[in-house]
């Protein structure tokens, strides 16, 4: 039984202990519409926690372009606690912008904290349908991002985006009146692979099988035990 626990032990550590070298990621569905563009789901923001800060990549779906339609920022974030941030390795012809009092204007999305610039001066210029990059700041963790203030709703991240009128963004022409901001308001869930609860599963019963070997011997032993 002894070398069972030790088993289970070790398993247990290498399913749910993890490994520090290893980021945490967590993952976002711009899905809120804010003033654009019909129904969602329109991207996915992925945080990962890196050596010094986070790094957020955000990717629209087909049909959909990051534009800069005139308020502070094309996309925005804000930072719970942290006073000034380092933005590196941001996509090409991006540039970056902070306020740390939080007032940023992303329009029906409320304010944030900091956010980057879409190439392009208007909303019928458009853009790539990805950004990338690195927020560096001592002790920033994922924990740190909270919703904006002002808003209809408390976001996470809001995006300015186009919605392509053919559907490819091969002519980079949009929908008409189809611009404007969706948001993510919480992470997604993030459910178990398929496998582990069968693994837990059988584990289990392994154990539960172990248990009943080991106390039927002494079962027998009692029955013929002299009186």
């Amino acid at each position: 039984m002894t070398h069972l626990r030790a088993v289970l032990a070790a398993v247990f550590m290498v399913l749910f202990g993890g490994d520090s070298g290893h980021a945490s990621t967590v993952n976002y569905a711009l899905d809120t519409v804010i003033s654009c563009c019909g129904s969602g789901p329109f991207g996915t923001v992925t945080v990962t926690e890196i050596s010094g800060g986070i790094q957020i990549d955000a990717q629209l779906n087909q049909g959909y372009l990051f534009v800069h339609g005139g308020q502070d920022a094309s996309f925005g974030f804000t930072l719970n606690g942290i006073s000034s941030v380092t933005f590196q390795n941001l996509s090409s012809s991006w540039t970056s912008v902070s306020n740390n009092s939080g007032n940023l204007h992303l329009d029906g999305a409320g304010n944030f904290g900091y956010g980057v610039v879409a190439p392009g001066n208007n909303a019928s210029q458009a853009s790539a349908s990805s950004v990338s990059f690195k927020v560096l700041a001592s002790n920033l963790s994922i924990a740190n991002l909270i919703g904006s203030t002002g808003g209809g709703v408390a976001a996470i991240f809001a995006a300015d985006i186009g919605k392509c009128a053919d559907g490819t963004c091969a002519s980079n022409a949009f929908v008409s009146n189809g611009t404007g901001f969706v948001v993510s308001t919480g992470p997604t869930a993030t459910p178990l692979p398929g496998t582990l609860p069968l693994l837990v599963s059988g584990l289990a019963g392994l154990a539960a099988l172990f248990r009943s070997k080991t106390r039927s011997p002494r079962r027998r032993s009692a029955q013929f035990a002299p009186a």
